[in-house]
Formats: C-alpha cells, sequence, structure tokens
C-alpha cells in the first residue's frame, strides 16, 4: 500500500471499527448507553450485567429458535427485526441509527451469538447485514477469537467483502484483547492466509490493527516485532497501526526516535508522512504548527500526505496547507484534489471557498470536478460551474455533460441553460458527434 492509501486506510479502519464495531461499557458504548439511558431506554452497561451465561464459544441459547428473551427483555428475533428497521436506509451514512442499532446488538448475551450470527446471514441488504455479521463477530471475538474467526472464514467465504470485513472485526478486538497471541497467529498465516488477495481486511490492515493495539501496550515490544517484518510493504503497515495509537506526545517522540532509525531513505520518508498525517487526523492545528518549523523541502515533502488528512478533518486547514506547502508546479492539481475531497464532505463550503480563489486557468480542473459533483443534485450552479472553464473545448464538452445530465429531469431548463451557455452552434454539435463515437 502506498502512504495515501494506508492514511485513508487507517481512517477509514479507525472510524469503522471502532464506532460501528465495537461499542463497549467503557468506552464509546458508555456514552451512548448513558444517552439511551436518559432518554428512557435500556442501556449497554445494563444489558451486559443481566446474566451473560458462560464465557466462551457461543452456545445458540435454548428455546425455541429466535425466542429467548436477550438481556434487555427483548426476544432475539425482536432485537435482529428492529436492528434492521434502524438500519433501513442508513447505508452506514447515518450515524444516529447506526449507534441505536449497534446499542440495540449490545443487548444480545454471549450464548446467543451464534443464533444471531445466523439470523444475520438471513440479511437481505449487504450493507446492514455487514455491520450486523461484524459487530457480532467482533463480541464473539472478545471471548473466542479463534472459534470466530473460523465461523468467518468457512460461513463466510463465498460473500466477498463480508468475509474481509468480518476478520478484520474479529483481527482488531483480538488484538486489544491479547495482542501476543494474535501476533502468533499472525506469523503462522501464509502470503495470503491475513485476509485474502486483493481484500479488504489484506495483511496490511490486519497488521495495522495489530500494531495499533500493541502500541498502547507496550512501545518497546512493539518495535521490537516491527523489526521482525520482512517486506517494506508489512513495515509500512505496521508503522501505520504504530502511528495512529501514538496520541499523545510523550509516545509520538519516541516513535520519532525510531523512525529516525529507518536506513531506507524512501521508506524513511513514507514512515514519516504516515505518522504527519495521523497526526494531522487528531490534532490538525499542532501538526500544522510542526510542519511550519521544517525545512522548506521537508514541508514540500510532507504537503501532499498531511494536506490531505488535513482535509479529512479541517477541510479549510488542509486547502490552506495544501496550497502554501505544495509544489507551485502542480497549483491546478492541487486545486482538483481539494475540491474532489473536499465537495464530498460539504459541497457547498467547498463551492464558496472555490469561488474565492483567482479565477485563472489553473482552476479549471477543480471546477470540472465540481461541476461534475453538483450536476445532479444542482444543475443548474454546476452549469455556472462549467461555463466558467477557461478552455474552449474543455467548456464546450462539460457543458454538453451537464446539459445530458440535466434534460433527464427537467428537459425545459435545460434547453434553456444550454442556448444561454455561450457555446457556438458548431462546437456543441463536434462535442456532440465526439459523444457518440
Amino acid at each position: 500500500m502506498k502512504p495515501k492509501t494506508l492514511i485513508l486506510a487507517a481512517a477509514w479502519m479507525a472510524s469503522l471499527v471502532l464506532v460501528y464495531m465495537l461499542p463497549r461499557p467503557d468506552g464509546l458504548g458508555a456514552k451512548i448507553a448513558e444517552v439511551t439511558r436518559l432518554a428512557g431506554g435500556t442501556t449497554s452497561a445494563e444489558a451486559s450485567q443481566a446474566g451473560t451465561g458462560a464465557v466462551g464459544a457461543p452456545a445458540g441459547g435454548g428455546g425455541a429458535k429466535g425466542c429467548v428473551p436477550a438481556a434487555g427483555g427483548n426476544s432475539l428475533k425482536d432485537i435482529m427485526t428492529r436492528v434492521r428497521g434502524m438500519l433501513r436506509g442508513s447505508a452506514m451514512v447515518n450515524p444516529s441509527g447506526d449507534f441505536k442499532a449497534m446499542t440495540l446488538l449490545a443487548e444480545i448475551r454471549d450464548q446467543d451469538l451464534l443464533e444471531a450470527l445466523k439470523m444475520a446471514e438471513e440479511t437481505a441488504n449487504p450493507q446492514q447485514k455487514l455491520l450486523i455479521l461484524t459487530n457480532l463477530l467482533s463480541r464473539w471475538a472478545r471471548t473466542d477469537p479463534q472459534a470466530a474467526m473460523k465461523y468467518a472464514e468457512e460461513k463466510l467465504s463465498s460473500q466477498g467483502t463480508l468475509i474481509q470485513m468480518g476478520k478484520m472485526g474479529v483481527v482488531t478486538t483480538w488484538a486489544e484483547q491479547d495482542p501476543e497471541a494474535v501476533w502468533a497467529w499472525y506469523q503462522k498465516q501464509g502470503t495470503e492466509g491475513a485476509g485474502g488477495k486483493g481484500g479488504i481486511m489484506d495483511r496490511e490492515v490486519a497488521l495495522m490493527a495489530i500494531f495499533s493495539s500493541m502500541t498502547g501496550r507496550d512501545l518497546d515490544s512493539t518495535f521490537k516485532k516491527y523489526a521482525e517484518l520482512a517486506t517494506v510493504e508489512e513495515r509500512q503497515a505496521a508503522f501505520t497501526g504504530i502511528a495512529q495509537a501514538a496520541s499523545d506526545e510523550s509516545s509520538r517522540n519516541r516513535v520519532m526516535e525510531e523512525l529516525a532509525k529507518i536506513k531506507d531513505t524512501v521508506e524513511q520518508k513514507e514512515a514519516r508522512e504516515v505518522l504527519l498525517s495521523q497526526w494531522a487526523l487528531m490534532e490538525p492545528e499542532k501538526v500544522a504548527a510542526y510542519v511550519e518549523g521544517l525545512t522548506a523541502d521537508e514541508r514540500k515533502a510532507s504537503a501532499g500526505a498531511v494536506g490531505q488528512a488535513l482535509m479529512l478533518s479541517d477541510p479549510k486547514m488542509g486547502a490552506e496547507f495544501i496550497l502554501k506547502n505544495g509544489d507551485s508546479d502542480q497549483r491546478a492539481e492541487n486545486y482538483a484534489t481539494i475540491i474532489q475531497t473536499w465537495a464530498q464532505q460539504d459541497p457547498n463550503a467547498a463551492g464558496l471557498w472555490l469561488g474565492k480563489q483567482p479565477q485563472g486557468p489553473e482552476l479549471d480542473e477543480a471546477r470540472s470536478s465540481f461541476a461534475g459533483f453538483v450536476q445532479e443534485r444542482d444543475p443548474e450552479s454546476a452549469m455556472e460551474w462549467a461555463k466558467t472553464i477557461t478552455g474552449e473545448i474543455q467548456r464546450a464538452t462539460l457543458v454538453f455533460g451537464v446539459y445530458e445530465s440535466w434534460k433527464k429531469t427537467n428537459a425545459t431548463a435545460a434547453e434553456a441553460a444550454l442556448a444561454r451557455s455561450g457555446i457556438s452552434a458548431e462546437m456543441l454539435e463536434l462535442v456532440r458527434k465526439s459523444a457518440e463515437l
């Protein structure tokens, strides 16, 4: 994995795993539970105290299938039905619905997890199934990670992404519980055994989870294991996990010391980018100030990776950082990168910022990206942005593209906007014929 990919993977893993998959009484789960309690609902903490049965592999419960009361008094069947309802339409972008669903899943007793997994496998919506299965497998991994891993490998082997996500949930929880054991498991795997070739949880992501958990326990032991890794790719992934967990100044300084020991200059540079990027996700203002104190060459080398991380935590700061510290010869590309990232988070803010920049040819790629991004939700604005492109052929192509999209929902408005676009009939005909090829 390249540093940028690792940075995004780490951010994604942290948000998805720690928020969606691992609600626990002693962390985020406790906070959610308290809100639920104040609102008059059943809390995860109460659920966890209400008789969880034997510790170990879930036995499947007793009585009629799906009718065994869970810790909060709801039957397993009721919980699964309500969870699917809470997740309906959220597609992992509605934190409120997802948090409530994960809190409700915490009511399932340990001995009923196997039955719950079987019911989850029958979920039709793939995104709902992914969240539910991964949550349940993570729960199981707290008491019997090897059994949970075996279940994921055997029962989900034909379900593509699900097996990767399920195994990632198991590895992450296992690493938090017993990093030495999961490290031993990892070393026994073949070249594809820790996740599968091309899967979301490939060996690199597994290493990120393992080393992130190790770092919070014992840095000396962590770096000894880091030294045992044979490939650059493994070391990059492990270092990403280390950087992710180095959340205080003391541990970060220690990681900096270890970073300086890396002999390969390219590997050292990429490791530095990863560390600074992880820092930027947690403390954007501090890392921006730190980079200001670096040499010009060091700032330039860090601009891309750190800027991308800042865009995720503070888009405006990230945009300013990229433009200030990036290569001046790549300014057009930098503008496009900023808009492509920012528009996905807040298109209105991204558009306002873009409109305040010096309106020259170097903004053409950014304008084009922005117009393409908003053309379905706001075709009128997209057309106005398309008309600002300075290159004649690019402007005509984009105007025609917005028109083609717009006319599907409002042909009259689209035709009127095209007539006012200022694009000559000859150029439009050229673009139209080109599109037909």
